[in-house]
Order: structure tokens, then sequence, then C-alpha cells
């Protein structure tokens, strides 16, 4: 349909559907044939022909598929949130449902300040029986719920359980369902939330569960996500089991991790970076491991992702208390605290403080 799309526009000039042909193309551009920068080109192009109507829900894949491959995640945030509005303003209520589950991931993910993300989805929360999105809503509460471990709001902060959702009873109903994005989604953000509060075990087994990740996330950013906690997970596996497995899952992400920092340095050297201080942890090479960990710290900062940056100030301790450097792996602790906290991730601050082993 979308090369139908385009033959038919080149033959016969632009139309009311060439808007999503293009916009089509260039996100099959980038998720399916790994081009990029072609992707881009068309990208830009459906910028220039899609009209009032067109930009409510061609922008959800220009944003969605797109633009996050080589832009920052920050400039794709804002023309989502005003397709979101512009789409409740023609009550395209479906599309103003895409528009805003997509704004909220793109906010968790580009690092915005937690508290802004969960008061935006309260707000989406109440329109949902409105506008009967019920199937769409279920899509964000693994997100949701996320949010809310990791500002405190949760009895087991490790597990998606508590004022959003059940784990065991949202995985029971999207299985049953046969809902492949929802099941992967929850698996994604379980396996986030596990590994940021320490249970290895609960993120390993996400990690596996969720190995068709990729290809159910195909051109989304959240691919890019789920092969950066796999990473991690199989760094710190490869570290503490004697199975050679985990480091050859490690040495597969970083490889993938590479594709995605040479199109998008803004968004995930500093991921890529990590992820080689963690294997280089693993396999005693300090030296290298120092000059990773040192770069991911610097340039998640400098690209305005300050939940990566406390990963990295938090994994560079641990790195440094390993190594004997009480000083070094001290200060990292802190500041790995401070920037838990200036992201609105008051739990995992909280987290730190219980379980600081100075």
């Amino acid at each position: 349909f979308t090369f139908r799309l385009i033959q038919l526009s080149i033959r016969h000039g632009v139309c009311a559907s060439t808007a999503y042909g293009f916009g089509g193309y260039g996100a099959l551009l980038c998720s399916v044939y790994h081009d990029v920068k072609g992707g881009n080109k068309y990208g830009k192009l459906t910028l220039k022909i899609m009209d009032f109507h067109q930009r409510c829900r061609v922008t959800s894949i220009l944003y969605g598929y797109v633009f996050p491959r080589i832009e920052h995640l920050s400039l794709c945030q804002e023309p989502i949130l005003k397709a979101y509005h512009e789409s409740i303003k023609i009550r395209d209520t479906e599309f103003a449902m895409l528009n805003a589950g997509l704004f909220s991931t793109l906010s968790f993910q580009g690092g915005r300040e937690l508290s802004f993300t969960n008061k935006f989805l309260d707000n989406i929360g109440k329109l949902v029986k409105e506008y009967k999105q019920e199937s769409s809503w279920q899509l964000i509460l693994p997100l949701k719920q996320a949010i809310l471990n990791l500002m405190g709001e949760a009895d087991n902060p490790a597990l998606l359980e508590g004022g959003a959702m059940s784990f065991k009873e949202y995985l029971s109903v999207v299985k049953e369902n046969h809902n492949m994005q929802a099941l992967h989604r929850l698996y994604l953000y379980q396996m986030r939330v596990a590994y940021i509060f320490g249970d290895l075990e609960l993120a390993a087994k996400m990690a596996k569960e969720s190995h068709a990740a990729e290809t159910i996330f195909v051109g989304k950013f959240e691919a890019c996500e789920y092969i950066f906690y796999s990473g991690l997970i199989s760094c710190v596996k490869a570290r503490k089991i004697n199975e050679s497995k985990w480091e050859t899952y490690a040495k597969e992400c970083i490889k993938k991790m590479e594709k995605w920092a040479e199109d998008a340095p803004c968004n995930c050297e500093h991921k890529l970076h990590l992820l080689e201080a963690e294997l280089y942890f693993s396999k005693g090479t300090t030296n290298k491991a120092i000059d990773k960990y040192e770069s991911a710290i610097l340039l998640s900062g400098r690209n305005g992702f300050i939940q990566d940056q406390a990963i990295s100030y938090e994994r560079a301790s641990i790195f440094y208390l390993e190594n004997r450097n009480d000083s070094r792996a001290s200060n990292y602790y802190g500041k790995a605290h401070n920037a838990y906290l200036d992201w609105g991730a008051k739990g995992k601050a909280i987290h730190l403080c219980e379980n600081s082993p100075f």
C-alpha cells in the first residue's frame, strides 16, 4: 500500500494520501531496511506536504519511527504533544490516545522529570472511558506503574504492582488476548525497574521472556531501550556467573547499540559507552572500563539523559568500590543519588540510601 501511494504520487502528483505514503516509507526505511538517512529524508519531505488533519495522524509515524532514529528525543516530544492537542480538538480520539502514549513514552525515555510525565498520564487516564480508548490505555499502564515505582509509590519497587496495575493480572489478560505489544511492553518496563532496583534474577527472567521484543518494537526507540537493559543485565551476569553465554549476549547487545549510536549519537552514544564499560568491568580490564564509565557519565549529562547518567554514576561507583577506590566510589554513589532525585525517582534514591555500602 505504501509503495503504491508513492508510485501514484510520483506519476500523478501530490494528493490527500501522499503524506501517509511518504511518512510510511520513511518508517520502513528506518526500521526494516536500516536506511536511517533515507528515512529521515522522506520524513522531512512529509513534513512539507501534510496538512492540519494529516498532521494529527502522520506525526505519530514520523516522531515514533523516523526522527528518534536520528534526532534528539527532546526534539521529538513537542510535535507529538501538539498533535495530541490537535487530535482532541477535531475529536480524533483514536489518534489522540496514540499520540498521548507516544509522548509519554518519549518523555520517559528522554529523561523528563517523572512527576511531569506522571501528571500527564493522570490527565489522560481521566479521558479513557469518555473516549472509549481502554485498549490504548492498556498499552500505557506498564509505563505508568514503572513511574510510580521509581517515585516511591509501590510497596515492592522492583515489581510492577501498585496503583496503576497488577503484574500478574495484566500478564494473564494480555496473554489471553494474544496482545504482543502489551505483553512485551510489560516485560520491558518490568525488566527495567527490576534492574534499577537490584533484582537481577527478575530482570534476567524478563529479558529472557522478551527475546522477541526487538521484532515487536521494530522501528521504535523501545527497541533501543530493550537492547540497552538486556546488555546491562548480561554484563552483570557475565561478571557474577562463570557462563560464557552472558558475555556473548552482552557483546551482541553492544554490536546492536553501535548502530543506534552511529545514527543518533545524541541519544545512544552514552548508552554504548556504559555497556562497553560494564563489559570491560566483567573482564577485569580496569583502565578501559574507567575511560568508558567517565565518558558515559559525561555524554549522558551533556545530552540531557539524567536517568542514564544516574545509572552510569551508580555502576561506576560499584566498579570503583570493587577496585578498592573507596573515595571515588563514595563520591559517585552520592552523585547517583542526586541524579535520581533530579529525575524525580525518589523511590530509587531511598533505595540507594537503604542499601548503601558506605
